[in-house]
């Protein structure tokens, strides 16, 4: 069979003796058909091999990423594939269609009959495969996170590819919707049926919260709230305040230390719709006086409630705060927002004005009040 594949495809089995592994995989193969062995996925994922590899001959010097092509190579396509042991798999569907094209190269592949019979004879299911799903999805997050989500098109196009392997090894894992609903921002229908996908696989999850812990604290129930609070950004972009009303107030009952930033965004939602006074409780409620988002949403809901000598109170004090926000308020040119931003400095200025633009737009002289009382 070796030498019929020779004669049938010769550059494949060139390739193969070029690739410099280190001697990791002839080392490593009789592991790694162990591991194929011992999966009972229907599925097996080439990263799942590159990691135990690298475990076991990280003197090789490559990271897991680097040994997926030597892997595919000559396990799967080289060794497996031509003897029968592993066939090519179906590609993944993601479970909601955004018209994205996915990177096609993350491998998986079938075991076959014949690799059944070889390895698997006299043998009943293994506990777990070679990777439980949970590991897995972890690892390509890992990967989405480190690339970025706001790089560029290309790092776009990675970073969803990373999530939908992510969802194709734990379709239950709330948090590979977080990142893929992020670059979709902009799009906001496509980004409300990944938020809605997440959200229902991820139904029934409650929040585990010792004393004195927070629902932020619980690592597996987070990203349940990041999805409620794109919910809510989300359909306070379609118009549909009402509900997005629903899961602001969701957050902040659950969370009324406000970790996830919910007031934020809801006080401007508030005052945009004339609810004044409900704008005015939740920030007597829980925000900080040094917040620099609490301190001008303070300034705009005593104005709009008609107030002026609180307003101008409450002015001076978010001058002192971050006296860059008047500036990009009053500015006809709008600034892309910043992934992060520094307390009291132009970048944080910009935050808020992309937070609460439309509110302070929305109120009646507001802008031009501020125009003659903030300083130059």
């Amino acid at each position: 069979m070796l030498l019929e594949c020779r004669l049938r495809r010769p550059q494949m089995l060139d390739a193969y003796d070029r690739y410099d592994d280190g001697g990791a995989i002839g080392k490593g193969l009789p592991f790694l058909l162990f591991a194929a062995r011992d999966s009972n996925h229907e599925f097996l994922y080439e990263e799942d091999f590159a990691l135990l590899l690298y475990a076991v001959h990280s003197d090789a010097g490559y990271i897991p990423e680097e040994l997926n092509d030597a892997i595919a190579l000559k396990m799967f396509r080289r060794f497996g594939v031509s003897f029968g042991l592993f066939a090519p798999s179906a590609s993944f569907t993601p479970p909601v269609d955004t018209g994205e094209q996915f990177h096609d190269h993350f491998g998986r592949w079938k075991r076959t009959r014949v690799f059944d019979r070889v390895l698997r004879w006299h043998t009943g299911p293994p506990p777990h495969g070679v990777m439980s799903p949970e590991q897995a999805a972890v690892h390509w997050m890992n990967a989405a996170h480190e690339m970025g989500v706001e790089v560029d098109d290309a790092g776009d196009w990675y970073v969803g590819s990373c999530c939908m392997r992510a969802i194709e090894r734990c379709p239950k894992d709330p948090g590979a919707y977080v990142v893929w609903a992020q670059p979709h921002a902009e799009e906001p229908e496509t980004a409300l049926a990944i938020i809605e996908r997440g959200l229902s696989v991820s139904a029934g999850r409650a929040p585990n919260m010792p004393e004195g812990m927070t629902p932020w604290s619980d690592h597996e129930f987070r990203d349940v709230m990041r999805l409620r609070f794109q919910r809510a950004e989300t359909l306070a972009k379609l118009g549909r305040d009402e509900e997005a009303s629903v899961e602001y107030e969701w957050l902040l009952e659950l969370d009324p230390h406000d970790t996830v930033g919910a007031a934020d965004c809801y006080v401007p939602l508030l005052i945009s719709n004339g609810r004044h006074d409900k704008a005015e409780e939740i920030l007597r409620s829980g925000a900080r006086e040094d917040d620099c988002f609490a301190a001008w949403n303070r300034v705009l809901t005593a104005y709009a409630r008609g107030d002026r000598q609180a307003a101008q109170a409450r002015l001076e004090q978010a001058l002192q705060i971050n006296p860059y926000v008047p500036a990009y308020l009053l500015d006809r040119v709008r600034e892309p927002i910043p992934s992060r931003y520094i307390p009291g400095d132009t970048s944080e200025a910009i935050v808020y004005e992309n937070l609460a633009f439309s509110a302070w737009k929305g109120v009646r002289g507001a802008r031009e009040w501020l125009k003659r009382n903030a300083p130059e």
